[in-house]
C-alpha cells in the first residue's frame, strides 16, 4: 500500500520517466500531467500530498499553476523545478506560495529528500493549525454564541466578511459541531473555477454527455451527501449557475449534466462571500431569490481591525506556531512591538498577519520582536494628507477622479511587487476591475 501521493507536472517525458523509475521504490503513488491545466484537474481528482511542477510549461506557467492551486487546495505544498535559478525568480516563486524550489538538472536523491521534507512539514502544519479560530473579543464571542444556538440544525447559512477573516474556518467549525459532522466537508471556491467548468464541478456529468466526457463524473453536491457543501466566494457564480443552485435549494434534488434522473440532495449548504450581495442584486449580477434562500441564517465575521483585543493573542499564537514549524528559537513580542501591531489597520485581516509573522520568523534572528522589526515588515502605503504641500495638491488637481484611480492602481501594483491578487486585495476591488484599470 502506498503511503504518499505525488503529482508530477512536466512536459519533459524524461523527467516524468525519472520520477516513475526512481521514486516508486520509495513508496510513492505517482500521478503525472503534461501541463498546468491538466495538473489542476489531477489536483482535484487525485488529492496529492505534494505537487512537483515545472516552471516553463505549455498553456500555463508554474507561477500561474501555483496561484490556481493555492485557491483550490491551499494546504497542498507545491515544489517548483526550474533551470532559471536567479535570485529574483526564486523570490517570485516563494512570494506566490511555492513551498520549495529545486534547480534543474538535479540529483534524484536531492529531490527525494526535498519531497519528504515538504510532505513532513505540511503534515506537522496540518496537525497544529487545522480549523483553529482564535479570539476572545466581544464580537467573536457573539459570533460563537449565535452558532451555539443553531448547532443541532441543518439550516442554510451565509457567512459574510472581508477576505482573510477566516470564513472557511467558521464553515468548518459549523460542520464539525453539527448533526452532519460524521459526513464529508466539501469546499468549493467558486472564484477559482472557470465559468465553463463550474456546472460540471458542482453537479457532475454522465459519460458521453458532451465532447470530452469520456467517463462519468461525480459532482461536489453528490460528494457532499450527508455532509456539508461549502460554497466560498458565492458572489462569483454566473447567473445561469445561480438559477440551478436555487432549484437545488428549493427542490432538494440535483441532476448530472446529460441525465434526466433526479438525485435527492442531502448536503447542507454553507455559502460565504466578501462582496456586498445587496449591491450585486441592485446591479443585476446576483439573484434576489437566491440571496433570501441562502440567508436563512446570516452570519458576519468582523474584520481584524474590529477585534483589537484579539490581535496580540493571534500574533503570539502565530509566533509560537511558526517558530515550531520552521524549527526556530521561540520569539516574543515586546510592549512597543505590540503597540505597532495594534496601530496597523490590517486590510488583509488574519491572512495578512499570518504572512507577516511567518516572514519575521523565517528571516529575523533576534528573539524579541520589537517596534522597529514590526514596522520594517508592515507595508508603507499610508499617506499623511496634512503633509501634502501646495505643489503636490496642484499636481493632484490636474487629474480626473478616474485618472487618479488608474494612477493609484498602478502605484499599488508596484508596491505589491506586481502581484495582481495582492494588489486587488489592498485596493479593495475585484480582480476584473483591477485588470481594467491597469490596462487603461
Amino acid at each position: 500500500m502506498f503511503s504518499q501521493k505525488l503529482l508530477i507536472i512536466d512536459d519533459d517525458e524524461t523527467i516524468i520517466f525519472s520520477f516513475k523509475t526512481f521514486l516508486n521504490e520509495n513508496r510513492f503513488e505517482i500521478e503525472t500531467a503534461k501541463n498546468g491545466k491538466q495538473g489542476l484537474e489531477k489536483l482535484t481528482q487525485f488529492k496529492p500530498d505534494l505537487v512537483v511542477a515545472d516552471y516553463k510549461m505549455p498553456e500555463m506557467t508554474g507561477l500561474e499553476f501555483i496561484k490556481a492551486a493555492k485557491i483550490i487546495t491551499p494546504h497542498t505544498p507545491v515544489v517548483i523545478m526550474s533551470a532559471y535559478g536567479d535570485n529574483a525568480t526564486k523570490k517570485l516563486f516563494f512570494e506566490e506560495g511555492a513551498s520549495d524550489y529545486i534547480e534543474k538538472p538535479f540529483d534524484i536523491e536531492d529531490i527525494l529528500s526535498l519531497i519528504e521534507k515538504n510532505i513532513c512539514k505540511n503534515k506537522i502544519q496540518e496537525t497544529v493549525t487545522n480549523d483553529q479560530f482564535i479570539g476572545e473579543s466581544i464580537v467573536i464571542k457573539d459570533v460563537f454564541s449565535k452558532l451555539e444556538k443553531i448547532k443541532n440544525t441543518e439550516i442554510t447559512i451565509l457567512i459574510e466578511g472581508e477576505s482573510g477573516t477566516g470564513k472557511d474556518l467558521i464553515a468548518n467549525y459549523i460542520h464539525k459541531n453539527s448533526t452532519l459532522s460524521n459526513g464529508p466537508f466539501i469546499s468549493v471556491n467558486c472564484a477559482a473555477i472557470p465559468e465553463n467548468l463550474i456546472e460540471s464541478e458542482l453537479f457532475g456529468y454522465e459519460k458521453g454527455s458532451f465532447t470530452g466526457a469520456d467517463e462519468q463524473k461525480i459532482g461536489k453536491f453528490e460528494l457532499a451527501q450527508n455532509g456539508t457543501l461549502f460554497l466560498d466566494e458565492i458572489g462569483e457564480l454566473p447567473l445561469t449557475i445561480q438559477a440551478k443552485l436555487l432549484r437545488v435549494l428549493q427542490n432538494k434534488t440535483i441532476e448530472r449534466i446529460g441525465s434526466t434522473q433526479a438525485i435527492k440532495s442531502t448536503a447542507r449548504i454553507i455559502a460565504a462571500t466578501n462582496k456586498n450581495l445587496y449591491e450585486m442584486i441592485h446591479s443585476g449580477t446576483f439573484r434576489e431569490d437566491l440571496f433570501y434562500r441562502l440567508t436563512t441564517f446570516p452570519l458576519t465575521i468582523p474584520p481584524l481591525r474590529m477585534r483589537e483585543n484579539d490581535i496580540i493573542i493571534i500574533t503570539n499564537y502565530l509566533l509560537s506556531k511558526y517558530c515550531k514549524e520552521f524549527e526556530k528559537p521561540l520569539k516574543t513580542l515586546s510592549s512597543n512591538g505590540q503597540a505597532a501591531i495594534k496601530t496597523y489597520t490590517w486590510p488583509g485581516n488574519v491572512r495578512e498577519l499570518q504572512n507577516i509573522i511567518s516572514r519575521i520568523v523565517l528571516i529575523e534572528s533576534n528573539t524579541t520582536v520589537d517596534e522597529n522589526m514590526v514596522l520594517e515588515y508592515l507595508p508603507n502605503t499610508k499617506i499623511d494628507k496634512a503633509s501634502l504641500d501646495a505643489h503636490e495638491l496642484s499636481f493632484i488637481s490636474q487629474y480626473t477622479e478616474k485618472e487618479l484611480l488608474k494612477i493609484h492602481a498602478n502605484e499599488t501594483f508596484k508596491l505589491c511587487n506586481y502581484n495582481k491578487s495582492e494588489t486587488a486585495k489592498k485596493l479593495g476591488i475585484n480582480y476584473r476591475t483591477l485588470i481594467k484599470r491597469l490596462e487603461d
